[in-house]
């Protein structure tokens, strides 16, 4: 399910529906409509929702919980009808092909098909708040309105009430990196709901940032519709339409010019002092008092599963058997290691480099006693 994989119809299809404002606004009219009298007040569902910086291991722990079987998230083959996905699939049912899972364009072992769920929440977001929360080339806090808010509890809702014949089929999972900007709007609009907000060692993920973004940026430029692919769902995590978040109250380091952005991203310190600015947010953030946000440590995660799953499953109100919470398990893997002192690489500053590790080492700990 890589971009450049799509045959001209699907390119013709996503860029005629995903471009257009009206169209995505009436999908949602019409999947709203289909439920309509039956939703219930955010207050009273029980919405998970996995975030962190992207290469944090947030699709890993995705699909572990989409297995459980408890929850209704968008998967690939609800494209590009994201904002109409039961109502599309009823359509799509009179020609929808099956397919081998085959690896992501990051790739990273990753296996995806057209059932895999994946990340195209921001699709909503984009269609109904008109980009308030992007500025320019970079991405700032988010804080709906109330009735932002109401609308996006009823559009997951959909996803539950369709399902609803099956008992377990109850909740709506998904995975948005971007949704670091709205933990405060989600936490207070779904008291009942579950954030969990993922983090990894700061410099293997900094060498994994910026190994994407110069993969992707090497993709993009062969075959433009990678990047508009990406730009049109959002994923500004890296590549050519890199766009950084920056926080209310804080200057983030890495962005003081951003006419030279994609320079900056072109060495791997530029994530690391990115990975830190990001986290100090989040800590700053969580002494505000978001209950329902939880930090899940990667390394932790992939060390020792079966302990942390069984935190992560407590905090979600899970209910697995033994058997199924070991199988779950057995399939979590600590990806290869990337060698540290390629943090190095391209910057001749030793001490602006020994300082951003200090920095994110400080963060990094920090994070972990806040972990619990």
């Amino acid at each position: 399910m890589t971009p450049n994989a799509y045959s001209a119809l699907d390119r013709f299809l996503h860029r005629l529906v995903l471009r257009s404002r009206n169209i995505q606004k009436i999908s949602l009219d019409v999947q709203l409509s289909t439920y309509k009298g039956k939703f219930l007040a955010n207050e009273e569902i029980q919405p998970v929702f996995v975030c962190g910086l992207a290469r944090s291991g947030t699709t890993t722990l995705l699909r572990l919980l989409y297995q459980t079987g408890v929850f209704n998230t968008i998967t690939y083959r609800d494209m590009p009808f994201v904002l109409m996905p039961t109502v599309w699939s009823k359509i799509s049912k009179l020609f929808q092909r099956k397919s081998e899972p085959t690896e992501r364009a990051h790739g990273d072992g990753i296996l995806v098909g057209f059932d895999s769920p994946e990340s195209f929440e921001s699709v909503f977001w984009d269609n109904i708040c008109n980009h308030n929360h992007l500025y320019g080339k970079t991405v700032g806090v988010h804080q709906p309105s109330a009735a932002e808010m109401r609308l996006f509890g009823q559009y997951i809702q959909t996803l539950n009430i369709a399902n609803e014949h099956t008992d377990s089929h109850r909740r709506y999972l998904s995975k948005n990196n971007n949704n670091l900007v709205r933990l405060n709007a989600l936490n207070n609009s779904f008291p009942k709901s579950s954030v969990l907000l993922m983090y990894r060692n700061p410099i293997q993920t900094a060498l994994s940032l910026h190994r994407q973004h110069i993969q992707f940026c090497k993709q993009q430029k062969q075959d433009p519709f990678v990047l508009e692919y990406m730009s049109l769902l959002k994923h500004f995590e890296f590549g050519m339409d890199h766009r950084p978040f920056i926080f209310e109250g804080s200057v983030n380091p890495t962005t003081t010019n951003i006419s030279n952005l994609q320079d900056a991203a072109s060495t791997p310190l530029y994530w690391l002092k990115y990975w830190t600015h990001v986290y100090q947010y989040v800590i700053e953030a969580l002494t505000q008092g978001l209950t329902q946000v939880h930090l899940v440590h990667y390394e932790a995660l992939c060390r020792q599963p079966e302990s942390q799953l069984a935190r992560i499953f407590d905090k979600t109100s899970i209910y697995l058997g033994e058997n199924s919470r070991m199988r779950l398990a057995e399939q979590i893997k600590l990806a290869q290691p990337h060698n540290h002192d390629l943090i190095r690489q391209g910057c001749s500053d030793e001490i602006a480099i020994n300082e951003a590790i200090r920095q994110a080492g400080l963060t990094y700990e920090k994070l972990q006693q806040l972990t619990h």
